[in-house]
C-alpha cells in the first residue's frame, strides 16, 4: 500500500511547492509536520499523508537538494553546502536526530546564499546522473539499541576489560542529540562503521517521546526496552 501512494498518488512537486512555502514563513518543523496531516487551503489537492518518518526524510533529502533548509535551536543548519553533491549532502543531513521537542526548536527555512570571496553567489556541485528525487532506501544495519535504567548516556570509553583488542569500549557524557552526533564523528564511527552494541539511557523524557523515538527507528532493529515508570 505504501508504495502504490508513493507511486500513483505522492506527486513531489506539490510536496516541494509546500515546503517552499512554509520555508518562506520560516515554520516550526512540528507545524509542519502537523499541516501534512491537514487538508490544503484553498482546495488545492491534499498530499497524501505517508507518515512521519517518510515526510521527515523527504524533508532532509529537500534539504540536501538545497531547496530548503533546517535551522536546529539556532545552532546547526542543515542544508546543501557548496561544491557538496546531493549525495555527499544527504548522508551528511540524515543522521540528525528529529524528534520529541526538537521538531519545535527546529525551522524550516529556505537555503542562506553562499558567496565566495569575490561576492559571486557560490553553485552546488551537480546532481549527479541517475540520482534519484526521494532519499534512497536505508541499508540494513546490524546494530542494536538497548535501553538500561541507568540515567546516563552509556556509551563506553575505556578501554574493553578483555583481552580482544578488536574492538573498543567508548563512553559519553550526558550531552543533547547534536552533541552526540559531534562526539561520533571525533570517535571515527560513520555510516558504514560496524558496531558491535549500543546502550543508550535516557532520563526526564514523557511517553510521547518515546513513543516518537521508537516509531523512528528501522524495522530491522531489534531493541530491548526497560523503563522506570513512575506510579501514582
Amino acid at each position: 500500500m505504501e508504495t502504490r501512494i508513493q507511486q500513483q498518488l505522492f506527486a513531489p512537486e506539490d510536496f516541494e511547492l509546500f515546503l517552499k512555502e512554509r520555508a518562506e514563513k520560516n515554520t516550526p518543523l512540528s507545524d509542519v509536520m502537523r499541516e501534512l496531516k491537514e487538508p490544503l487551503p484553498q482546495g488545492r489537492e491534499c498530499i497524501p499523508y505517508l507518515g512521519k518518518v517518510e515526510f521527515l526524510d523527504k524533508i532532509k533529502y529537500a534539504c540536501a537538494e538545497g531547496k530548503v533548509a533546517l535551522n536546529i535551536q539556532d545552532t546547526q543548519f542543515l542544508c546543501r553546502e557548496s561544491g557538496e553533491s546531493v549525495e555527499e549532502a544527504w548522508r551528511r543531513i540524515r543522521k540528525y536526530p528529529l524528534y520529541g521537542r526538537l521538531l519545535e526548536e527546529t525551522t524550516l527555512c529556505l537555503p542562506k546564499p553562499q558567496v565566495q570571496s569575490s561576492g559571486a553567489p557560490k553553485t552546488p556541485a551537480p546532481h549527479s546522473a541517475g540520482s534519484p528525487s526521494y532519499p534512497p532506501t536505508p541499508q540494513a544495519s546490524s546494530s542494536q539499541i538497548q535501553e538500561p535504567t541507568s540515567p546516563l548516556v552509556d556509551i563506553m570509553s575505556s578501554p574493553s576489560p578483555h583481552t580482544d583488542t578488536s574492538f573498543s569500549k567508548l563512553e559519553s557524557l550526558p550531552l543533547s542529540p547534536l552533541q552526540l552526533l559531534e562526539t561520533l564523528e571525533k570517535w571515527g564511527i560513520q555510516g558504514d562503521t560496524p558496531l558491535i552494541r549500543v546502550q543508550i539511557s535516557l532520563s526526564q523524557i514523557r511517553g510521547r517521546e518515546l513513543e516518537e523515538l521508537i516509531q523512528s527507528m528501522p524495522d530491522h532493529w531489534r531493541v530491548q526496552l526497560q523503563v522506570e515508570k513512575q506510579n501514582g
